[in-house]
């Protein structure tokens, strides 16, 4: 299993797709108030140390025992950081995810056509009782305007693709039993299948 599959829809569902999906058709000329949350650093350290964790994770689960993956602001800030900068085609940058309050927000600078736009979406996560992600949109906007409901639809469609695909790729190794979701930190429980 390579990397970006065991990261899989951490990475590649908070970040990557979901991004590139918004970077299509997007209103140019906007500005945003700066949101006043912490700026969370993105470190090398912070991603070694996911890994080692989903890694762990692993282990655990092809020894049929039940896995607790507790991941960091600061662990999927800088995971999904390193993978916007290895794909160019992305437009996105400088991206921070926070863990509050049952909520993932995601923000980034976009830039499309030499215009720059901070990008905000948040997140509701939970578990379906099949084992499987569940989420919600509860809120996208670009720059100072929402999302337009055609685009929110592209998204969800996306998503639900990404989530489709990541399972099958993994052939749903995990059943996820709940995750919990505040003070800067997420976390999954769940056993083998």
């Amino acid at each position: 299993m390579t990397k970006t599959q065991r990261m899989g829809w951490l990475s590649a569902l908070l970040i990557l797709l979901f991004f590139s999906s918004l970077a299509c058709n997007l209103p140019g000329r906007s500005t945003q108030e700066p949101t006043e949350l912490p700026t969370i650093p993105v470190t090398t350290q912070a991603v070694e140390t996911l890994q080692s964790e989903i890694d762990a994770a692993e282990e655990a689960l092809r020894n049929n025992q039940t896995v607790e993956i507790q991941v960091s602001e600061a662990q999927l800030t800088s995971a999904a950081a390193f993978e916007l900068q290895s794909d160019p085609d992305i437009p996105l940058a400088d991206p921070q995810i926070y863990l509050r309050d049952g909520q993932v927000t995601i923000l980034a600078n976009l830039t499309q056509n030499q215009i720059e736009v901070p990008v905000e979406i948040i997140l509701e996560l939970s578990a379906n009782g099949q084992g499987n992600l569940e989420y919600q949109v509860i809120s996208g906007q670009i720059g100072p305007l929402p999302v337009p409901d055609s685009l929110m639809d592209q998204l969800t469609s996306r998503l639900d693709q990404i989530i489709a695909n990541q399972t099958a790729v993994n052939d749903s190794p995990f059943f996820i039993e709940s995750i919990t979701i505040g003070d800067g930190y997420m976390t999954l429980r769940g056993y083998k299948r």
